[in-house]
């Protein structure tokens, strides 16, 4: 779809106006790696040595992509760092096993340090895919069979773990989630556009709608 992108943008899709400069068509591409390969393809499309090219902003998953701070105001806290996350998840996933230790995963995380980093990393996609989506603990008990009590505390306390504790620690430290910031840095965009933050063509290609905020 780049190939075809390129030569509609350099055509001045939609408008068709030639005295606009292709600098005010905003394009939103769901990587930087699709956004650094647009800019190559437009260059070498439109056959010329140099180009003023249009703003090209990467609006795919935050752990490969970050968007341009252009995209929202300053009001949001910076994202915890993914280290410092998986460090936070490994100690609350001791802390959980130290605190339940009826359960049986408890007494597995409690009995190997691998375990508890692999709880930790389990965790972490759960953060993903609730702070991508917007899902809350009781989202996400739906999604299993919580008949048998045993599993309806370890699901659940371990849910509570992710989306309400670790939260919490960001918080008292001024961060927030990586996905959440990059949700909340794509709608504050979307509201900007909205109130008129922009005049002209904005181009969004490429995102097939997994990440509701796009």
């Amino acid at each position: 779809f780049l190939e075809i992108l390129a030569d509609q943008i350099l055509a001045r899709f939609p408008t068709g106006e030639a005295t606009r400069p292709l600098s005010d068509w905003p394009i939103l591409l769901p990587s930087r790696r699709a956004a650094q390969a647009f800019s190559e393809l437009l260059l070498k499309r439109s056959k010329k040595n140099a180009l003023i090219m249009p703003r090209t902003k990467p609006i795919g998953a935050s752990h490969e992509d970050r968007l341009q701070d252009e995209m929202v105001g300053d009001d949001l806290p910076q994202a915890m760092p993914a280290i410092a996350t998986m460090l936070e998840l490994t100690r609350l996933a001791k802390s959980w096993a130290a605190a339940h230790p009826e359960i049986a995963l408890a007494k597995a995380i409690s009995a190997s340090p691998v375990q508890a980093l692999n709880l930790a990393r389990s965790l972490n996609e759960i953060i993903i895919t609730a702070e991508t989506h917007g899902l809350s603990v009781a989202d996400f008990t739906k999604l299993y069979d919580l008949d048998i009590a045993e599993h309806r505390q370890t699901i659940t306390s371990l849910l509570e773990l992710v989306l309400k504790d670790l939260p919490a620690l960001q918080a008292a430290e001024g961060k927030m989630g990586a996905t959440a910031r990059r949700s909340a840095m794509i709608r504050a965009e979307a509201r900007r556009i909205a109130e008129g933050g922009h005049s002209g063509p904005i181009i969004a290609a490429g995102s097939t709608g997994s990440i509701p905020a796009t």
